[in-house]
């Protein structure tokens, strides 16, 4: 089980939150229980989560205090919101701030599941684009520019010729990209690259 498929809990209702678990268990998921908010703040492994599930009534904060303290800390967690008092305008602030949904109990088993694989989906996506980003990072500003033309698709030549270097100097260029970005061809790089980005970043590419 990967980390990417670890679904938090926050509820203060112990079954409750037990009845979750068993539930997201059950579909194949890897799941950690918090009670309270403060139990969860003291978590030093945010990192290993995929997603969040929080009640909105808490003791101590509402579930929307306990995500806005996350996204203060820089932390974007795809969080799903469950509630047994669904109020509108909780549900547009909930939506706002840009929670994969807000939900009353009892949550029908398919549908959270199905918001589970969405917002685990999301995860997924980010830290992929986090890594490809990490991995451009360490390219130069020449090699940066090579990858652009390569994958919008230019031939070598067509490279070498758009920013006047010779085919040689192009060519080296691309085997350190390749070695950079840990991609064994051009077709690979750019489904690498463009598939970590939303469809604008794409169009604006030469």
């Amino acid at each position: 089980m990967t980390a990417d498929a670890l679904v938090g809990i926050v509820d203060d209702d112990a079954g409750a939150r037990r009845s979750l678990g068993w539930l997201i268990q059950s579909a194949g998921f890897e799941v950690r229980l918090w009670e309270s908010p403060e139990a969860f703040l003291v978590e030093p492994n945010w990192d290993d989560l995929g997603c969040l599930i929080l009640d909105w009534r808490l003791p101590s904060m509402t579930g929307m205090d306990l995500y806005e303290q996350i996204m203060a800390r820089g932390i974007r967690l795809p969080t799903i919101f469950v509630t047994g008092h669904g109020e509108v305008k909780n549900c547009s602030r909930a939506f706002r701030a840009g929670a994969i949904d807000f939900l009353e109990k009892p949550v029908a088993d398919d549908i959270l599941i199905a918001r589970i694989q969405i917002a685990l989906s999301r995860t997924i996506q980010a830290r992929r684009a986090s890594e490809v980003n990490r991995r451009r990072e360490t390219l130069t500003m020449r090699e940066q520019e090579v990858l652009d033309l390569l994958v919008a698709g230019r031939r070598l030549k067509e490279v070498a010729s758009t920013l006047a270097i010779s085919l040689q100097t192009a060519a080296k260029h691309r085997s350190r990209i390749l070695i950079k970005m840990r991609a064994e061809n051009d077709v690979e790089l750019a489904h690498l690259v463009t598939s970590t980005k939303s469809p604008s970043e794409i169009s604006a590419h030469p």
